[in-house]
C-alpha cells in the first residue's frame, strides 16, 4: 500500500523541474547493466549511487511512518504496531480515519488523551 503523496510524487518524477537527478540515477542504472569490461572502458561510469526518490518515499513509509501487522486470520482488522522497517511480514499504514481510538495509545497516552479531549470540546462546542 502506497500513500497518496508517494503516488503523486511518481507521476510527477517524469519531470526534470520535480526530479532533477532523474536523467543522473537512469544513467547510473544503465551503466550497471554493463559488464564488467565494459565499465572500466567507460569513463563516465559513476562510482557514487545517486539519489532515488522511491527509494526515499519507500524509507519514509516503512521507517518513520507507524505501521500495523495484518492478521489474515481475522476479519477484523487488529492493530498491532509493528516495528519499523519490518519487511519480514506484512504491514500497512495506520487508516487515518479507521484507526479506534483504544488503538491510539500505541504511540503513548497524550496522543490517546488529546483526541479523547478533542472529541469531548466538539460535543460541548455543538451543545452551546
Amino acid at each position: 500500500h502506497m500513500t497518496w503523496g508517494r503516488r503523486i510524487a511518481r507521476s510527477l518524477s517524469k519531470y526534470k523541474w520535480y526530479y532533477p537527478n532523474r536523467d543522473v540515477r537512469a544513467e547510473y542504472e544503465k551503466n550497471l547493466a554493463k559488464t564488467d569490461e565494459e565499465k572500466t572502458r567507460a569513463l563516465d561510469f559513476v562510482e557514487v549511487v545517486p539519489p532515488s526518490l522511491d527509494m526515499a518515499w519507500s524509507y519514509f513509509e516503512h521507517i518513520t511512518l507507524p505501521r500495523y501487522l495484518v492478521n489474515h486470520k481475522s476479519d477484523k482488522d487488529q492493530f498491532e504496531r509493528a516495528q519499523p522497517g519490518r519487511f519480514d511480514v506484512e504491514t500497512r499504514l495506520y487508516p487515518v480515519w479507521g484507526t479506534p481510538e483504544s488503538e491510539l495509545a500505541d504511540f503513548g497516552i497524550g496522543v490517546g488523551i488529546y483526541f479523547y479531549m478533542l472529541r469531548v470540546l466538539t460535543v460541548i462546542m455543538l451543545i452551546a
